[in-house]
């Protein structure tokens, strides 16, 4: 039972992986995401920085991920 399952593990390392499924609505989210938090990026203000700083960073991050 053993010898079964250590050769099994063995030759699973050699079978080729599934390429992950595209998703165009995720795909143009996340870039909707990564172009407004840049632009709201370069757009910023003194005065504004407080506020937008994490919702920038927030978006930077989920769109850079989920792309």
């Amino acid at each position: 039972m053993e010898v079964n399952k250590l050769i099994d593990l063995f030759q699973a390392g050699g079978k080729p992986k599934k390429e992950p499924k595209v998703s165009v609505f995720l795909s143009l989210v996340s870039a909707v995401l990564l172009i407004v938090s840049y632009y709201l990026a370069a757009a910023e203000t003194m005065r504004m920085l407080m506020f937008r700083m994490l919702p920038v960073i927030d978006m930077t991050i989920v769109g850079t991920y989920s792309f």
